[in-house]
């Protein structure tokens, strides 16, 4: 319905908001995951297998669904990600780990089924709760960082 083609049509415009440099910077990050838990590019049957692991919340014992009033704005977007960074932060002082999942915002409708949010919300994202295996390789796992001057301007 309505919703769903929103939400479609949001993800699509985000998606297309990603240049080919950030892009070919998620592709390589997204490798570099699955290559740190032994699964190889070219494996796609171990890659979905490790992806719907996003279903079963990596194993942890909590989901926490992030829903947004379809009527906010930019400015609105970012403070629900100050939000979702604060919870991830308290989690961390807590004793907890958390993973953020974008991959459930591929599923609104399944979501809102067993959730029971409102029509007048979007499902943002997904976050895992729990404690971390710190044995597991993907918790080891890093991202390349970039330079600072690449992203960012200090003015004197």
């Amino acid at each position: 319905g309505d919703h769903r083609d929103l939400h479609l049509s949001i993800r699509r415009q985000r998606q297309m908001c990603i240049r080919d440099r950030y892009k070919a910077r998620q592709r390589a990050a997204g490798f570099a995951l699955y290559g740190a838990v032994g699964i190889g590019r070219e494996d796609a049957d171990k890659r979905i297998t490790q992806a719907r692991k996003n279903y079963e919340l990596f194993g942890a014992p909590v989901g926490i669904f992030v829903t947004v009033h379809k009527s906010v704005g930019p400015n609105g977007w970012g403070h629900v990600g100050h939000l979702i960074q604060n919870i991830c932060l308290a989690s961390v002082d807590a004793g907890l780990a958390t993973c953020l999942q974008e991959a459930w915002a591929g599923f609104p409708n399944l979501v809102k089924e067993h959730v029971g949010y409102g029509d007048e919300e979007i499902l943002w994202c997904g976050i895992a709760l729990g404690y971390e295996d710190s044995n597991h390789p993907v918790n080891s796992f890093r991202t390349e960082r970039e330079e600072f001057e690449s992203y960012a301007k200090i003015l004197e």
